[in-house]
């Protein structure tokens, strides 16, 4: 059964249920597959701790529903909803963060009405695949958000269903 800050660094399945993660959930491992099971990830974004307390690029606090830490990961099956960012990716090396994991592969999820992205990925070679993306990005003024935001090199978006989120549906820098 999941927990709210849960650190994962095996292959792991949740058992299939509705889960809150005020913390979020973190992969901090290569090659590791989280299986969701169709679980459903939430948090309440009113609540103080919607961040996550990941400390991402820049040392600015930022967060996740799912953080990533590493490479050649899979994350599928999930739904997430109500977080700061639905998936975001960081690759942790010795005592600093630089935004540089890559090669991860995100299937088969649903992430909606999350503050402000769907899913955002730095990194090369990252393959986002047959996920609904929608309705994220609206809790601030001016509603602002991206359903899908990717920075780096030889990144697919395939077969995804991407809506309804305010400042662009998908963004590749």
């Amino acid at each position: 059964v999941p927990y709210d800050g849960m650190t994962i660094t095996q292959n792991t399945t949740f058992c299939q249920g509705e889960y809150s993660f005020p913390n979020g959930i973190s992969i901090r491992s290569n090659n590791t597959i989280l299986d969701c099971n169709n679980s459903i990830l939430k948090n309440e974004i009113n609540s103080t701790s919607y961040l996550g307390g990941i400390f991402g690029e820049d040392n600015y606090l930022s967060g996740g529903m799912i953080a990533l830490f590493g490479n050649n990961n899979i994350i599928k099956n999930c739904i997430i909803l109500n977080s700061s960012t639905g998936i975001i990716d960081y690759m942790l090396s010795n005592l600093f963060v630089s935004p540089s994991s890559g090669n991860n592969i995100l299937i088969n999820n649903t992430i909606m009405s999350n503050e402000y992205n769907g899913v955002r990925l730095k990194g090369d070679n990252n393959l986002i695949k047959n996920n609904l993306i929608k309705d994220n990005g609206f809790n601030g003024w001016p509603p602002e958000g991206t359903g899908i935001f990717v920075s780096g090199n030889n990144n697919l978006i395939e077969e995804n269903y991407v809506e309804n989120n305010p400042n662009r549906n998908i963004e590749i820098t």
